[in-house]
């Protein structure tokens, strides 16, 4: 049977556009300019003999024919993603593309990559650590680093290690705080951008209180918030186990009692459909085993770094 079917890049262009109702948001995803994503688009319209969005000053629209075509086309490009990801017989390819959180690949991965490397000399990893979140199968990507609870429809997500919160400071900064509960009134706040709820969700589960309008200090990642607090900026709310090396070293230490669970973990995602590859396979064994310490003793690092031994 022949198929008459319009350029499938022009497609993937269209899905991706149509899921973020905006060209410039599809563009940052499939890593274009705004610019080829409207011709690519234009180019797709052409073929159809439809329009599929209307383009208004607030950005641009499904139209009703473009709505029923992208729930045609999504539901498409996922059958033969999937097709393609259980395909019996891969060979292997000799590379693994992973998506992670930046502070996860920065603090945990990156330190233990070197022996996993040596162990698997031909293999190309190749890291992305950009804010989005990938869409599988539809990306190219083979596994993802996670932080959060497991609750993502449609992904196989299996928990690494949990994460645990404890407020840390510069040591100097540290002896001038005021005697617990009161040691964060008049102290500056280190606080994430990226993350809506911290120290207040600390403050929940600890039942410390955490001045609402105290001296604040914004930053939007982990590393630049224990950065500032080693520098003697404010406090940060650390987690562990990204925040165990300024600990150990005596940059910084922990005030106002143990680490607190956070709730949240880090989780290696796939798929609904994993890939048959080898590597992709080796590689999360190899995950398992180097977070396996950390999951099954959560209080390894209040007995280390928090007991004062």
């Amino acid at each position: 049977m022949r198929y008459r079917l319009p350029p499938l890049s022009t497609l993937r262009l269209f899905e991706a556009a149509g899921r973020h109702g905006s060209f410039k948001k599809a563009a940052e995803e499939l890593g274009l300019t705004p610019s080829a994503v409207s011709h690519g688009l234009q180019t797709l319209e052409d073929w159809l003999g439809v329009m599929l969005f209307a383009r208004t000053p607030k950005g641009p629209v499904l139209t009703p024919a473009g709505e029923a075509y992208l729930d045609a086309v999504e539901q498409s490009l996922s059958t033969l993603g999937a097709a393609t990801e259980s395909l019996p017989g891969r060979a292997p390819r000799g590379i693994l593309r992973l998506t992670s959180a930046p502070t996860v690949s920065l603090t945990w991965l990156l330190p233990r990559l070197n022996r996993y490397l040596e162990a698997n000399p031909d293999l190309t990893l190749a890291i992305d650590t950009s804010h989005r979140r990938v869409d599988f199968p539809l990306d190219d990507f083979d596994l993802a680093l996670r932080v959060g609870r497991g609750d993502w429809p449609g992904l196989v997500a299996e928990l690494l290690f949990g994460e645990r919160l404890v407020p840390v400071a510069a040591p100097h900064v540290a002896r001038a705080l005021k005697p617990a509960p009161q040691a964060l009134e008049g102290a500056r706040l280190i606080e994430l951008s990226s993350v809506e709820r911290d120290w207040s969700a600390w403050s929940e589960l600890t039942g410390f209180a955490v001045p609402p309008d105290g001296p604040r200090l914004m930053v939007d990642t982990h590393a630049q918030a224990y950065k500032a607090a080693r520098l003697g900026l404010g406090i940060a709310l650390g987690r562990l186990p990204y925040v165990a090396d300024e600990l150990a070293q005596g940059h910084l230490v922990p005030i106002l009692g143990s680490a607190v669970d956070a709730g949240t973990g880090v989780w290696v995602v796939r798929g609904a459909l994993p890939r048959p590859d080898p590597e992709v396979e080796a590689f999360v064994s190899w995950l398992r085993e180097e977070s396996k310490d950390l999951r099954d003793n959560e209080n390894l690092f209040d007995e280390k770094f928090l007991s004062g031994s």
